[in-house]
């Protein structure tokens, strides 16, 4: 069975990858379409666009899941939440209150009890652009003028709305004169805090990314590099200190310019292309005896 409980667990797939890696790590053959027809799926295909991101289950397989894993009520309620914090993400106010909710039961704190103020500049990435963009020359304090600066869309709505949250958090701040200014130094984002919101923050700068490989080919605008390395795990530590330093240095560089003009988006990544033994947690993954072919739901998670 799995050594942590469900409410162990910030990300629902993150259950759905550890089973298969423990069910796959017992029996080799173990397989996808294997689940799929415990699960009473047609197809592989609808649980690996699950755990690939790219849908989400419905209430009818949430169901089916939490029977398979042989939750309580309560449990089942909180994999649920789980599977709607996902599906809610253009709702932040609703987020914040499903966050809250779940924060109740997690053991670990990863969701922070925050405000809706907090969680919208936290989780959105125009809201640093617009933060750094005030530092620029020639900046017009204009919802209209600030919209089409950005190159990724962001409407004057949104460009209003954000500037009226980073002032109540005191992001940004009026001078003498009314204008806006930044308030403080540069705004770094601490890792090991408000994982969804940080999730979320870097997966709409993965997205422009990806879309300013094809869009932009002028090296001013987009330098796009990156290798592929083996890699002795005992060095991954030191690795990431290598990039933090790197990513410090930047910085520092960059900020020794007296009128910037632009904004860039540095994000650095440096992932696993192969199976370590390690779960989303950076755990290793549980150890279960999976159901049987016979009973496909005699297996509890917990």
């Amino acid at each position: 069975m799995f050594s942590k409980s469900v409410y162990e667990y910030s990300d629902y797939r993150s259950i759905l990858r550890d089973y298969y890696y423990a069910r796959k790590h017992e029996r080799p053959n173990w397989s996808y379409g294997v689940w799929a027809r415990q699960l009473g799926i047609r197809s592989p295909s609808t649980l690996i666009m699950i755990l690939n991101g790219q849908r989400n289950p419905g209430k009818r397989l949430i169901r089916t899941l939490s029977t398979h894993f042989r939750f309580d009520k309560r449990e089942a309620a909180y994999f649920e939440d789980l599977v709607t914090l996902h599906k809610v993400r253009e709702d932040v106010r609703l987020s914040v209150l499903l966050m809250e909710k779940l924060g109740r039961h997690h053991p670990a704190g990863k969701f922070k009890l925050l405000d809706s103020d907090t969680f919208f500049a936290v989780s959105n990435w125009y809201y640093y652009a617009i933060r750094e963009l005030v530092a620029t020359k020639g900046f017009q304090e204009d919802f209209e003028w600030i919209s089409r600066r950005l190159r990724f869309d962001v409407s004057p709505k949104q460009v209003k709305q954000a500037i009226e949250t980073l002032l109540r958090l005191d992001l940004l701040r009026r001078s003498d004169d009314n204008a806006l200014v930044q308030s403080g130094e540069t705004v770094d984002t601490d890792q090991s805090v408000n994982d969804e919101g940080l999730m979320r923050y870097h997966e709409q700068t993965l997205d422009n990314a990806k879309k300013s490989i094809r869009r932009y080919r002028n090296d001013r605008e987009r330098y796009v590099t990156g290798f592929t390395i083996p890699i002795k795990m005992e060095s991954v530590p030191k690795a990431h200190e290598l990039i933090e330093k790197f990513r410090m240095d930047m910085v520092d560089l960059m900020n020794q310019d007296q009128e910037k003009d632009a904004v860039y988006q540095l994000e650095i990544m440096f992932f696993s292309l192969t199976e370590t033994g390690l779960s989303t947690d950076n755990q290793p993954a549980p150890q279960l005896k999976g159901p049987s072919n016979e009973d496909p739901n005699t297996t509890p998670l917990h």
